[in-house]
């Protein structure tokens, strides 16, 4: 009879330390989850369906003045804006492409 209770009790120990650990385990994970600082990313709020269409339609407004500020000016004043004038192209000469022969090549 003594030998049974004392298995018991030892297992129940036994038990009673696994059970334990289990726990200190899991208090010490809250106590890292508790001591790291926590970050704010942004704010967030519910919104209703007219709410999310008039935040789109400014966010397409915003994009739209953006682009309009980024596109690149033109080089020449001149309000006609089509072909440049014939006096800037007479005053570069051209030359015609060169071919040369490689003696390493030649037959």
């Amino acid at each position: 009879m003594m030998a049974k209770a004392t298995r018991v009790a030892f297992a129940e120990r036994s038990l009673l330390q696994d059970h334990n650990r289990f726990l200190s385990k899991i208090n010490g994970e809250v106590k890292a989850r508790q001591s790291t600082k926590s970050l704010v990313l942004g704010k967030a709020m519910v919104m209703t369906y007219e709410q999310l269409v008039r935040a789109k339609r400014a966010a397409t407004a915003e994009a739209a003045a953006n682009k309009a500020k980024h596109r690149r000016k033109r080089k020449s004043a001149s309000l006609g804006g089509g072909a440049p004038e014939a006096s800037s192209y007479a005053s570069k000469a051209w030359k015609a492409p060169v071919a040369r022969i490689v003696a390493a090549n030649w037959p």
